[in-house]
């Protein structure tokens, strides 16, 4: 990746150097007599030197008469940058507005670590003033300070902060007198740059976190190659007829009555997170597609595994593999986005037809309507808004959130219909993708969604008015498709084999040469450290002696032919992407022992860093060459078997099975179960298929038929039982995790529970697994109840009772949970569920009585309190929690009734006696308190409380 060194255009940079050399002479001089402040002249030769193309737009510009009222004294909040920016941070720091420059100024001085800065100042009377005002001579001699004058060229700003942006983290700093000032300007400045960072922002840290999983994807994916369509096969396949996107924003529920009648009637494409509303409703779409990389995705199609379907699977080559692999639609196709990573896949493949912009699912319908060629297009569920309190999508969308972010800055937008509607950035962002698509096409796009934001560029109406005006006849969808699949194009799988053979072979010579670039990197730290050790004036490279700058010569050389080898490092990027980041701040980190050190130790620091990144690079090449060598092995395996025909049937099905293509499996295993008698491999291989698309109840009687012919099977089948246990016990650690946030779904951790008991063959096997799970989230789950929040505890509990609702564990976390919900009488009945196998239990009996006395059940309480001292002696203890709890709710003669029981039944407890007087002061009995007062004192004479309570008992009142 590439860093501009300056975003201004570069017709401003030549202004000077077109004028004839008088004319810009006079020119100049006139120029400094405009300012008449402090710092104008010594700033404009700065600039003049250091900024060149900022000062040719300053000499071409005419000097304003407009007065800045927010650049004459520094704002007083600047100080509140050094809090939003800690002094760890190392990212990007984007200024909105300078004012005076102060601001940029204190965070180049304080916060030395931060890559860069980048300043915005859409306005020429502001920068002016400043020019006047401040010494902003250390800002532009400062190489990581980046400037963006007056009507500057957005897409250099992207360039110049695109690196920085997308490998650290960034910081937007607004000046708010300015905003004040002119919020027309600075307003959707503002709007486009935060836009722009989210973006960058979001696609680095993705990449960043999560470009191991890319990698895992594609090739998991690929594995289907030879079952999947490409989106060429789709092109203008539906010319001029009529599409509607569905979406599964909360407005989705009104207009499913009306999507009814339009199946037939058009191309019907919905977004996964729309698949579950539609087939609730009974609405089959045509499409479904799929982006999303991580496999919690795939619970959006997970209920729908038992049949076939007659619809096409849309998915991005790098979402979950889950989707593409487990999802029985009639045809899959396998979409690319332009990549760098997998540009030599998408060559290799043939690939001509790229989905763009599919930066969201939505997106990518979108994309596809138009790759087919349908006009119009028309949209519905897309509110990109927050239309309902309820949550985040429609009802019965199984991914969604039942409340509104408490995390994000909401504001509101212009609204579908007129008024406005609560919106966030994230939404903002995809709602900005949206309205890119649709200003670059001819086609008509229709907002029929019932409500959400506005959509620019779109025709709003009603989902009936658009059907009755667009969809005027029938649409025969599946004969469409099915043509087109059936005259292709179609992937050059052979080809991919080919050129996956020869990337293989590339990285294989590049371990090689980094392996001799590692011997060499340790010839180099030898002789640097045989050169420290020796006095000396090494200032540079000049100065060392021949032998060791060839030594570091032939390293440099060597390493920097290995840099350009990209048609290895392309591919590995996503792998690479956070070394970029560690790299460039070590980088950063030696340059400082360089100006502090000297020559040396910079050199040293720097070998050792070269180091580092080639032993990355090796174990980031190895594991790259793995995976590509095991999805050519199978999709070599695939071809070898296709020539053989159908009598290779089992080894077909043990191949799909291998690479965890479960949808594929399943039709091979119950066509082989069909065709004849089947021998007990295959009802192995047919009870691994049905497990893997969630048929627990099938795959169990294919592998009780397999045991029935060969008892010996029977660790096999454990074997697979235990891979599916796992999988989904993984799926509960990584997304059921109760108050955490992010990607946590605890709701969903019953259906997770249910299939490990499935696979598990029943509860005894999954309650081994999950007990510990489970334990592991009492502190959590009491800490949620103690909070009031008891939504997420109830999913964990009933997910818990699945498999062991009888420990006490969960029966004490149940009791608990009824209370939160008020459910005193429920709470009480399971908290005596735990009592009768734990009776001497104070803190569950303490839990009981405390329940009773909450909800004004003071006799039933008592007498519980009465029946368990007679069981258990050691009970006596709770009256004094119950004095305690009477106490504090003001009842203070019961509350001295309580702890005289108590006292009478453990004599030895003196903190009783004092309560006890405290009840009778509370109530102004000073006798009987002094009494008890003395008591204690009677019994420990050295009870400092007791002494100083009896003081202030027998002091007269008033």
């Amino acid at each position: 990746m590439v860093m501009a060194a300056m975003a201004q255009s570069h017709a401003e940079s030549e202004i000077v150097a077109s004028l004839p050399t008088g004319k810009a002479n006079a020119m100049h001089k006139e120029f400094l007599v405009q300012g008449n402040g402090e710092w104008w002249e010594a700033n404009i030769a700065s600039l003049q030197k250091h900024r060149p193309e900022l000062y040719a737009l300053l000499l071409a510009a005419p000097p304003s008469k407009e007065r800045s009222p927010v650049a004459t004294t520094p704002w007083p909040g600047i100080a509140s940058h050094l809090e939003t920016v800690s002094p760890e941070a190392q990212g990007l720091v984007v200024f909105l507005g300078m004012g005076l420059g102060c601001g940029p100024l204190l965070i180049l001085r304080e916060r030395p670590a931060v890559a860069q800065i980048a300043i915005v100042e859409p306005s020429l009377a502001v920068f002016r003033a400043a020019l006047q005002a401040t010494d902003l001579r250390p800002l532009f001699a400062a190489s990581k300070v980046f400037f963006f004058v007056g009507d500057f060229d957005w897409d250099g700003f992207e360039t110049a902060v695109t690196r920085v942006a997308a490998l650290e983290d960034t910081h937007v700093l607004r000046h708010v007198p300015s905003f004040q000032w002119q919020p027309e300007l600075y307003g959707p400045v503002n709007d486009r740059a935060y836009l722009l960072l989210n973006q960058l922002n979001a696609s680095g840290s993705t990449t960043r976190q999560c470009g191991p999983v890319f990698v895992e994807n594609r090739f998991a994916n690929l594995a289907l190659l030879n079952r999947s369509c490409t989106l060429d096969a789709l092109r203008d396949c539906c010319k001029n007829k009529p599409a509607v996107l569905v979406a599964a924003g909360p407005s989705l529920n009104s207009s499913l009555p009306e999507l009814r009648q339009l199946v037939g009637r058009c191309v019907l494409i919905a977004a996964d997170s729309a698949l579950a509303p539609l087939l609730q409703a009974g609405i089959v779409p045509d499409f479904v597609t799929s982006i999303d990389y991580l496999d919690l995705n795939f619970e959006k199609v997970a209920p729908f595994l038992e049949r076939e379907w007659p619809l096409s699977l849309v998915a991005m080559v790098k979402s979950t593999p889950l989707m593409a692999k487990r999802f029985p639609a009639r045809h899959l196709f396998l979409a690319f986005a332009e990549d760098y990573p997998q540009q030599w896949i998408i060559d290799a493949l043939g690939v001509r037809t790229l989905a763009q912009n599919a930066s969201s699912v939505a997106h990518l319908s979108l994309g596809l309507a138009l790759v087919m060629g349908c006009d119009p297009v028309i949209m519905v569920g897309q509110d990109l808004s927050y239309t309902t309190a309820l949550g985040d999508h429609a009802e019965g969308t199984i991914i969604m959130r039942d409340k509104l972010p408490h995390d994000r800055e909401i504001f509101d937008v212009p609204a579908v219909g007129g008024g406005t509607v609560p919106t966030d950035r994230q939404f903002l962002s995809l709602l900005k993708t949206f309205e890119d698509i649709i200003g670059a096409t001819p086609r008509l796009c229709v907002n029929a969604s019932a409500a959400g934001a506005r959509i620019t560029g779109t025709m709003e109406m009603g989902l009936a008015e658009a059907s009755r005006k667009f969809l005027r006849g029938e649409v025969a969808v599946g004969a469409i498709v099915e043509e087109s699949v059936k005259k292709g194009p179609h992937f050059r799988v052979a080809e991919f084999l080919a050129a996956g053979s020869a990337q293989i072979a590339a990285i294989r010579k590049m371990e090689e040469d980094l392996a001799v670039a590692c011997r060499m990197g340790q010839e180099a730290q030898k002789e640097v450290a045989r050169l420290a050790k020796k006095p000396g004036p090494w200032r540079s490279v000049a100065d060392l002696p021949a032998s060791s700058r060839e030594i570091l010569g032939r390293l440099d050389r060597f390493n920097g032919e290995l840099d350009s080898v990209g048609a290895v490092w392309l591919p590995l990027l996503e792998l690479t992407f956070g070394m970029l980041s560690d790299n460039d701040r070590q980088r950063e980190r030696n340059e400082l022992v360089g100006r502090r050190e000297g020559y040396i130790p910079w050199v040293t620091a720097e070998l050792a860093r070269i180091q580092g990144v080639n032993q990355q690079r090796l174990e980031v090449l190895q594991g790259y060459a793995e995976k590509l060598e095991k999805l050519l092995v199978h999709l070599e395996a695939e071809a070898v078997l296709s020539e053989c025909g159908c009598g290779a049937g089992e080894e077909q099905l043990a191949v799909q099975l291998a690479a965890g293509n479960y949808a594929v499996a399943r039709r091979l295993a119950n066509g082989l179960k069909a065709s004849g008698p089947v021998n007990t491999n295959v009802l192995l291989l047919s009870g691994e298929a049905n497990a893997g698309m969630l048929d627990f109840v099938a795959a169990a009687n294919d592998w009780q038929g397999a045991e029935d012919r060969n008892s010996g099977v029977t660790e096999t089948v454990a074997g697979v039982r235990r891979k599916f246990c796992e999988e989904w016990f993984g799926f509960a650690q990584r997304y059921a995790n109760p108050g955490a946030g992010g990607d946590n779904f605890p709701h969903l951790l019953p259906r997770w529970v249910a299939r490990i008991v499935g696979a598990a063959g029943g509860c005894e096997g999954a309650a081994n697994l999950l007990r510990p799970f489970f334990e592991n989230q009492v502190e959590r789950l009491t800490t949620l109840l103690e909070k009031g929040e008891g939504t997420e505890v109830g999913d964990i509990l009933r997910a818990w009772e699945l498999v062991d609702g009888e420990s006490s564990g969960f029966l004490i976390l149940l009791a608990r949970w009824h209370a939160c919900q008020g459910r005193s009488a429920e709470a009480i009945r399971e908290m005596e569920r735990f009592l009768a196998r734990d009776p001497a239990n104070l803190d569950g009996l303490h839990f009981v009585i405390r329940t009773f006395f909450a909800t004004g059940r003071y006799d039933e309480g008592l007498a519980r309190l009465q029946r368990a001292v007679a069981e258990n002696p050691r009970a006596a203890s709770l009256w004094e929690v119950i004095g305690d709890t009477l106490f504090s709710a003001a009842d203070y003669a019961a509350a001295a009734v309580a702890y005289e029981r108590c006292f009478l039944a453990l004599p030895g407890r003196l903190s009783v006696l004092l309560k006890m007087g405290n009840c009778y002061v509370s109530q102004g009995q000073t006798a009987p308190a002094v009494a008890a007062y003395e008591a204690v004192l009677a019994r420990d004479p050295e009870c400092g409380e007791a002494r100083r309570l009896l003081a202030e008992a027998r002091r007269p009142a008033g």
